[in-house]
């Protein structure tokens, strides 16, 4: 991924802002995205809606189950263009059956679901029927997901898997994650209105006196009868749902995707890094240029003027012409003028020398002076104004006046009255801040809990070993819900190594 080739703008922005960049990238990418699907989820679902014919319900059902797989390969060129890459059709085509590999437990589930439930609602008793819609349901849970769109690049993009990828998830839902519940949700209502309105429009062109109400036929539809509607009606209700979803798919998203890339951007500082960039860019080729003024060739520094001089003398084709002029008092002299003499000309080009070397003197010093934030000397690791810079981290407050005096006695208090989450977290900022104060570890407002682990692995001292204990009961009750047994807690309070109060 190369931020340098990124065709957006990259900066920290808004949520609904962020669903507005993702919008913005499908209507660039139309034409993009109708030849992958048309080479992809448009066969496989004429396909899925053939095997179905008889039961086109649950043919859309099946088509409904897989769009977790659909939004991958609407994912894919939409990623790829904004990264400044151009794939293939041969590229976008790939997609669907590595998908469809990958993600075989899904495709699995949903194919015995729609099985199943052809072969329970044509024979099976009232029992079976409602075991069925109970497991029904609860595959919907195991299927669905508020924020899918949002941590689909998680998966399909970086590749990670398991805790990585729930770690992951975790930090990058900090910021976003409400604009992606009512995404998805706005999603779900475009795409029943898409359906209605494409529904809507051919009652108008059926003949007056004629009882084909929306839910009338839509309950035909999905009860399977196949003499209550007409086969091609049928086939039209079936080509309809499949065109709501498609277009609301690629703009779903789309707007997931922008909130992915909004999401990373505040957490790693994308735009700060190409700031430093394309800074370093201009003033290499300033230096380059500089080089080029201030550099000759090497042969013609290698010799002395005076050398040179002797060099031209001495050759063969060197001719020195004399004329002798009077002057007012009347006094010979003789004036040696070398053939092809500078002139105007030469003075002119001296002229331009001078003007092009202060010129770039002036803008270099003219990009350090604008310039002179990115070389400011760091501060040394512990020094107090560099502590006071960290307010916060993973969005807690670390600052002291954020901690109470005595850490550990209020921490021990929340313990006892239950809310074990809190007392751990306190307990965690205040180690936090403490490793910062003593100059333990250097600690950036952007770090997770394990880059703060990464940076003290190499510290074999006893705060080290009491943070990495605490550091694993804290994530574990903060996004596990798991919290420590009894006995880990009082070794927590016990070992406690830092300072039981904090300097104003």
């Amino acid at each position: 991924m190369d931020l340098e080739k990124v065709t957006a703008e990259i900066r920290p922005r808004g949520d609904w802002e962020a669903v507005d960049l993702g919008v913005s990238l499908v209507r660039t990418q139309l034409g993009t995205l109708w030849r992958a699907w048309s080479v992809t989820v448009l066969p496989l679902s004429l396909l899925i809606l053939g095997v179905f014919f008889q039961n086109l319900g649950w043919g859309l059902f099946l088509i409904w189950w897989l769009k977790p797989i659909w939004d991958r390969v609407a994912l894919f060129p939409l990623s790829r263009n904004l990264f400044g890459e151009k794939p293939d059709l041969r590229a976008t085509m790939r997609v669907l059956p590595r998908e469809l590999r990958e993600n075989w437990i899904l495709v699995t589930v949903g194919v015995i679901t729609a099985g199943a439930g052809i072969l329970i609602h044509q024979g099976g008793s009232p029992v079976f029927v409602l075991l069925y819609w109970s497991a029904f349901i609860a595959l919907l849970f195991y299927r669905s997901s508020f924020y899918r769109s949002f941590v689909l690049p998680v998966h399909f993009l970086e590749g990670l898997r398991g805790r990585e990828y729930r770690v992951r998830v975790a930090l990058l839902t900090r910021r976003g994650s409400g604009a992606a519940f009512c995404l998805t949700v706005t999603a779900l209502l475009m795409e029943f209105g898409l359906f209605y309105s494409q529904f809507f429009f051919l009652q108008l062109m059926v003949p007056e006196g004629t009882d084909y109400s929306f839910w009338s036929v839509l309950w035909d539809f999905f009860r399977d009868d196949s003499g209550a509607l007409p086969a091609w009606l049928m086939i039209v209700i079936a080509l309809a749902y499949w065109m709501a979803m498609t277009l609301t798919s690629w703009f779903y998203t789309g707007g997931g995707f922008g909130l992915y890339v909004n999401s990373r951007t505040w957490s790693e500082g994308w735009d700060i890094e190409l700031t430093f960039k394309r800074l370093a860019q201009r003033i290499g080729v300033v230096v380059v240029v500089a080089l080029g003024i201030f550099s000759g060739s090497p042969e013609v520094w290698a010799e002395t003027p005076a050398e040179r001089i002797s060099e031209v003398m001495r050759s063969e084709d060197f001719e020195v012409q004399t004329r002798v002029e009077r002057v007012s008092k009347k006094e010979d002299r003789e004036i040696q003028l070398p053939v092809g003499g500078g002139g105007s000309l030469a003075g002119f080009g001296s002229l331009f020398f001078w003007a092009v070397l202060i010129a770039a003197v002036g803008g270099i010093v003219w990009l350090v002076l604008h310039n002179r934030q990115a070389f400011a000397k760091a501060e040394p690791t512990g020094s107090r104004s560099a502590k006071m810079k960290i307010k916060t981290l993973s969005g807690m407050q670390i600052s002291p006046e954020s901690l109470p005096d005595d850490v550990l006695g209020a921490a021990r208090l929340q313990w006892r009255d239950g809310d074990q989450k809190e007392a751990l977290g306190l307990l965690y900022r205040g180690a936090i801040a403490s490793l910062i104060e003593n100059g333990k570890v250097e600690i950036e407002e952007s770090d997770t809990e394990s880059d703060c682990l990464r940076r003290l692995a190499s510290d074999e001292s006893v705060e080290a070993s009491y943070f990495a204990l605490l550091t694993a009961a804290w994530m574990g009750v903060a996004y596990a819900k798991v919290v420590p047994e009894e006995a880990m807690g009082e070794r927590l309070f016990e070992e406690w190594p830092f300072a039981g109060r904090r300097k104003r």
